[in-house]
């Protein structure tokens, strides 16, 4: 199976995985695509390298380290110094292309909804990656382009790279820019008020990046009865781009919309996206640190610590390793997705799952109906240091510990992969560390 992702800070409400999933589905490729929370694109990259990913999407705030690290880069990328597409190559994926497929979507987001470009006065708010993106765009189509940021040096910076106007947020600069723009595209983060409803004209075309919840600005354009874009076009059109990058085929834009526009707006909702589901389950390899993560969710947040493996132990009134010496793994896996099933009332609980809980697949679909499902992901040596000499590991035997891990762990990411909802790194992080980054992803 080869495996895709996207990074970012947070990166949980990311729809790229829906996306992308559809389009691998509808060609019927063995191709999966996840997220992974980090806290630099250094990080991401490495933890992209122990999922053996191929390439990778970036999105805030990494898209111009992404830049940084990439040894090579498309025309785009070098004209915005932002990278939000990359293939990883090479030992340990350090090997990076770079590519910048957000033009592409701000260019075709706006032509197939309507949008005339050519000659219009437009707006850009924001001065990020995304922001220089949009300006490159519109100024490739023949706009007339006003970058407008909260601090005025880096919309200055822009302006001196492009050739467009420039300003700030400030109440004269938007009374001069806004009311004469005929379209008007958000690249900030945060839904709060950026331009007042009084100097939004009603006959402009807005678009807001932000797709994952409703801004203050797509509210006023709604009203002032502007033409407004839905954020997840923009998403649409780099993500075809993108999928046609990774995987050299011509991306099956109707099943990718679908799947954008399917009624669910994002993850930790129920089918009726209504009801929030409370439980976060860890899966992963044995070594990396679940149970002790799921007791520090608990502590941090107040949730129920639930260990699978305990529980089988309790109820069976054996250990694990006794329980697959005496009767073999596959009975040992009936009495785990036992265990797993009754979990299917459990709320506000903080799951820690046996290291081949997810192997069946009916195991990651109960998980799934009622937890976000978070893999924790480390590498060989460090599994290898934090197992060490543990005997009551009943898959791995006691001579060559490190071939057994690699080929174990190599038959199971996949699985992992599919389950997983979000990927966590554990390698430089305690478990309280763990704990943090999930909770500020999920909660």
């Amino acid at each position: 199976m080869e495996l895709f992702a996207v990074t970012g800070k947070p990166v949980f409400q990311s729809m790229s995985p829906q996306m992308h999933n559809a389009a691998f589905n509808e060609l019927s490729m063995d191709s999966h695509y996840v997220r992974i929370a980090a806290d630099s694109g250094e990080e991401s990259v490495e933890t992209a390298a122990m999922l053996g990913a191929a390439g990778m999407n970036i999105t805030a705030p990494f898209k111009e380290c992404f830049f940084r690290l990439a040894g090579k880069k498309d025309k785009f990328a070098e004209k915005t110094g932002s990278v939000n597409c990359a293939m990883l190559s090479g030992r340990n994926g350090r090997g990076i292309s770079g590519f910048n497929t957000d033009v592409f979507g701000v260019a075709e987001a706006l032509r197939n909804n309507g949008a005339d470009i050519s000659g219009q006065n437009a707006c850009v708010i924001g001065a990020g990656g995304a922001a220089r993106s949009a300006v490159i765009a519109l100024l490739g189509k023949g706009a007339n382009v006003t970058v407008l940021n909260r601090t005025v040096e880096k919309a200055r910076e822009i302006s001196g790279s492009f050739g467009c106007d420039y300003g700030t947020l400030s109440p004269g600069d938007l009374e001069k820019s806004i009311p004469g723009a005929g379209i008007i595209i958000s690249a900030v983060t945060g839904t709060g008020e950026i331009i007042p409803e009084k100097l939004l004209p009603e006959n402009a075309t807005v678009l807001d990046a932000n797709y994952s919840s409703k801004s203050t600005l797509t509210d006023y354009a709604e009203k002032k009865g502007c033409r407004l874009i839905d954020g997840r076009e923009w998403l649409l059109f780099q993500g075809a781009k993108s999928f046609e990058i990774f995987t050299g085929k011509k991306a099956p834009l109707g099943a990718m919309r679908s799947a954008l526009y399917s009624g669910q707006s994002g993850q930790g909702k129920q089918k009726n996206g209504k009801k929030n589901k409370t439980n976060i389950s860890l899966i992963g390899f044995m070594g990396t640190g679940k149970s002790s993560v799921a007791l520090e969710i608990s502590r941090a947040s107040g949730m129920r610590a639930i260990d699978t493996d305990a529980g089988i132990e309790k109820n069976s009134g054996g250990k694990v390793a006794d329980l697959f010496a005496r009767f073999g793994e596959a009975h040992f896996r009936g009495i785990e997705s036992a265990e797993i099933l009754k979990l299917e009332s459990a709320e506000n609980s903080a799951i820690a799952c046996g290291g081949g809980a997810v192997i069946d697949p009916k195991n990651a679909e109960s998980l799934r109906r009622h937890s976000n499902i978070v893999l924790l992901a480390s590498s060989v040596g460090r599994i290898l240091e934090m197992v060490g000499n543990d005997s009551t590991r009943p898959l791995l035997g006691r001579e060559n510990r490190e071939d057994s891990v690699r080929k174990l762990l190599s038959e199971r990411i996949g699985h992992y992969a599919c389950a997983a909802d979000l990927v966590v790194s554990g390698e430089k992080r305690n478990p309280k560390e763990i704990a943090e980054v999930i909770l500020r992803e999920i909660r």
